[in-house]
């Protein structure tokens, strides 16, 4: 069964809850959201009491954990939360109610301390426009007291956990006072499982992000690399702290912590004087500094850890030169996460929930799949980076022209919708498809969820080459190795040198074990032959599939299969004699030397077989007995 993950988002952008419910699906995890309907938008209040009957019938059927907006179960959402007059009183019976749900379900939750907005938008109360200082007062001092309880809960263990995100702000700022107040409390109350932070629409991503490394008793450890490592000092804008502050509580905020040598490697590309706006961007990167940085996270790839890039340069969009100069690199230089968007907590809280979930599957302790990874990532690359930054000041240049304004889209939209997605499918796309080669991208659709320019909805879809048919065990056959060697011949004629060994491995080279009818090949390269082998195996009949190299980066992975879509062949070329080359054929060689084992895994696979379709769910299924295996054969080796 997969873990089910009840999600309550600040509102409907996809920014706030798309990002969530893609990266749980991705996980493995069964996640379940209100409508989006029920939501709110720049103007509409969400349906409080219908999000709340869709919360209390989801939590009475059972649910592994809930992650919620205080801000959309109280007010509506986060511009409701601004503009709402309603009293902490008339509040706190829906935080009873919450904290009832919270006893029986592990519950994760953000909470927002209200922004001290540079300009005063349509999105804020009317009396930052106005100068009423006791409505303000009003207001501060209602989600004071909305936090603080939170916060009390929190000590009392009532809440798993608890985000409180600085909205946009600035040094000197009320929000920065009110911060200040609730931090006291926090401590006073010794409330370690509160943290009080910067940023807001990413919380519930950081939550995600704790929550997973809960569920899975795994948390990856950080080591960071700035691009500017001697201005970590510098104030983001929107932001109050310095950008070092920011990014270790964010990092912390997900249950991990930072060490050299981590399972991640956090690239934060960082700005050296005053962070500007990313329509301000000259395209002044510094090469020499950008390719020594580039040239660190390269040979992390190549020891198959984690490298993910916090895109921080610029706030709102991306850095142009920097993406333009990672897309010339196959497979943007390696790197598998990505964010540029809004704030700089924004992309420094997203990167990092991406990153976990990479992870996560690189480590095979969630049930998840590449395959739904794969746009989620490139969706952030097209909008954070073509959208944000190359697209969007064109489409407000243009719709300015026409009288319109770009915060009000009005009779432009449509209009706009088509521009933005025939631009990113003509300046983007082929950018992003010459780094991810063997990837087929499709942009089926881009929209402007609030009316406005500043953020857009991108549907990304990636085909994939996974033509699953049910899992099939069957007895033993003699003739797998024959036809193993048959392939071998072929492969050293097609490779020659590059060769460096070829084993049989998996249950089909055990004799008398029950397999799937399918050989695997091991095949032993050099690491820098990995991409060169491609062509010269599918010329002879192979087929190649990039759709697992967020979870094994350093495996290529090839099928043969019959005219009606049977595999008959799984060939795994790797590094010779590298990690996955020494576990498959240690796991081979405990098998074939104690057949009472094979026959205990023989009997697992047809139990497993008989209880799942999916070809992923039966290989996580597997991954307890193959493990202890390995551990075994490992203390063999070792003399234990």
């Amino acid at each position: 069964m997969h873990p089910v993950l009840l999600f309550v988002p600040l509102d409907g952008r996809p920014v706030t809850m798309d990002i969530v419910v893609d990266l749980a699906r991705a996980a493995g995890v069964d996640v379940r959201t209100p409508e989006r309907s029920l939501l709110s938008d720049r103007f509409r209040p969400g349906e409080v009491d219908r999000v709340w009957e869709w919360l209390e019938r989801e939590a009475a059927g059972g649910a592994t954990a809930l992650i919620a907006s205080i801000e959309t179960l109280c007010f509506g959402g986060l511009v409701a939360s601004r503009k709402s007059e309603v009293g902490f009183e008339d509040i706190l019976p829906r935080l009873h109610r919450f904290y009832q749900i919270a006893a029986r379900i592990p519950t994760y939750v953000s909470a927002v301390i209200p922004r001290t907005p540079q300009q005063p938008t349509d999105e804020d109360a009317s009396y930052w426009k106005t100068g009423d200082q006791a409505a303000m007062l009003r207001h501060r001092r209602r989600h004071l007291e909305l936090n603080s309880d939170l916060i009390s809960a929190a000590s009392r263990e009532v809440l798993r956990y608890l985000l409180i995100g600085q909205d946009d702000t600035t040094p000197g700022s009320p929000s920065e006072a009110d911060r200040a107040t609730l931090q006291k409390h926090a401590a006073a109350a010794s409330a370690s499982t509160a943290l009080l932070t910067s940023g807001t629409d990413e919380l519930n991503a950081r939550l995600f992000a704790r929550w997973l490394n809960d569920l899975t008793g795994d948390a990856p450890t950080f080591e960071l690399l700035y691009t500017h490592p001697d201005t970590t000092d510098r104030v983001p804008r929107y932001e109050a702290f310095p950008l070092r502050h920011t990014v270790e509580e964010h990092v912390r905020s997900a249950g991990a912590h930072i060490t050299a040598g981590g399972d991640i490697l956090l690239w934060v590309h960082n700005f050296t004087g005053g962070q500007r706006e990313a329509v301000h961007q000259m395209g002044d990167l510094d090469p020499g500094r950008i390719e020594v940085v580039l040239n660190t996270a390269q040979e992390a790839v190549r020891r198959e850890r984690v490298v993910v890039l916090a895109d921080v340069c610029y706030a709102n969009g991306a850095d142009r030169a920097l993406v333009a100069r990672l897309l010339a690199e196959p497979r943007f230089a390696g790197i598998v996460a990505y964010a540029g968007w809004n704030t700089c907590s924004n992309s420094l809280g997203s990167t990092v929930a991406y990153a976990t979930v990479a992870y996560h599957l690189r480590a095979a302790t969630v049930p998840g799949n590449d395959r739904i990874y794969w746009p989620a990532f490139f969706t952030r690359i097209l909008d954070d980076w073509a959208y944000q930054s190359l697209i969007r000041p064109e489409l407000t240049r243009w719709v300015e022209t026409r009288g319109g304004s770009s915060s009000d889209l009005g009779e432009h939209e449509a209009s706009l919708e088509a521009m933005a997605l025939e631009k990113l499918r003509e300046e983007a796309l082929p950018a992003l498809q010459h780094s991810f080669a063997y990837h087929p991208v499709k942009l089926q659709r881009a929209v402007f969820p609030w009316h406005r320019l500043f953020e857009i909805g991108l549907e990304v879809d990636v085909a994939n080459a996974g033509r699953g048919r049910g899992i099939l065990v069957v007895e033993y056959d003699p003739r797998w190795p024959e036809i193993f060697e048959k392939d071998k011949a072929a492969i050293l004629r097609a490779l020659g040198p590059r060769v460096h060994g070829i084993e049989h491995v998996g249950s089909t080279a055990v004799e008398g074990l029950a397999a799937k009818p399918i050989v695997d090949v091991l095949l032993g390269v050099d690491a820098d032959d990995l991409d060169r082998i491609i062509e010269p195996l599918v010329a002879i009949g192979y087929e190649y599939n990039p759709d697992w190299e967020i979870s094994m980066p350093m495996r290529r992975y090839f099928r043969r299969l019959t005219p009606d879509g049977t595999h008959t062949h799984h060939l795994h070329a790797v590094p010779y004699r590298g990690d996955f080359w020494r576990r498959h054929v240690a796991f081979r060689d405990y098998l074939r030397a104690h057949p009472e084992k094979a026959r205990e895994y023989g009997d697992l696979k047809r139990r497993l077989a008989s209880e799942h379709q999916s070809s992923i769910d039966y290989t996580f299924a597997k991954t307890e007995f193959i493990r202890s295996v390995e551990a075994r054969s490992a203390d063999l080796r070792n003399g234990a």
